[in-house]
């Protein structure tokens, strides 16, 4: 049975989809609800043209939001080729620590 997502806070939904074995980089994740809310929430701070505001979640910690930030940035949004940079070097050193 999928978990229903009732809050659209990306901290919580970070902590929600850490807590169902939901990951940024698991390709078996994206068919999921909680999956589908992350990237719903990402792509409505995207159209509003708040892609520098969401990137403050690069600086996160707890939960892979830094990993969810940086993955729905290159997935969803038009980053700059620095905020693309430091997306990739972010994940690129989260991958050994989560692999």
């Amino acid at each position: 049975m999928e978990h229903t997502f009732k809050n659209s806070s990306f901290l919580f939904l970070c902590k929600e989809n850490f807590c169902f074995g939901i990951y940024p980089n698991c390709e078996t994740s994206r068919e999921t609800d909680g999956y589908k809310a992350i990237v719903q929430l990402a792509r409505s701070f995207f159209d509003a043209g708040l892609l520098n505001e969401f990137a403050e979640y690069l600086e996160e910690g707890p939960y892979l939001s830094q990993l969810w930030a940086a993955t729905l940035i290159l997935d969803y949004g038009q980053p700059s080729e620095d905020l693309k940079q430091q997306c990739l070097q972010l994940i690129e050193k989260n991958e050994l620590k989560y692999a």
